[in-house]
């Protein structure tokens, strides 16, 4: 299976967002700000929809046979 980091995951989240609703980028929450897709953010989104879990490689997992 291949690798989902934060960094893929928040990356096919921002895209997604971009293909199917890019006004949501754009639009201003009443404090004035605008959606990021933080940290936090993408970890929740994970979690809570996904029940996935980001963990840390294993070395066995890093060795080649």
């Amino acid at each position: 299976g291949a690798t989902v980091n934060l960094i893929t995951a928040r990356a096919i989240i921002v895209a997604t967002i971009l293909h199917m609703k890019p006004d949501i980028l754009e639009q201003k929450f009443k404090d004035g700000s605008t959606f990021r897709a933080s940290d936090s953010f993408v970890r929740k989104f994970l979690h809570g929809l996904l029940s996935w879990s980001l963990r840390k490689a294993t070395q066995a997992a890093q060795k080649l046979p």
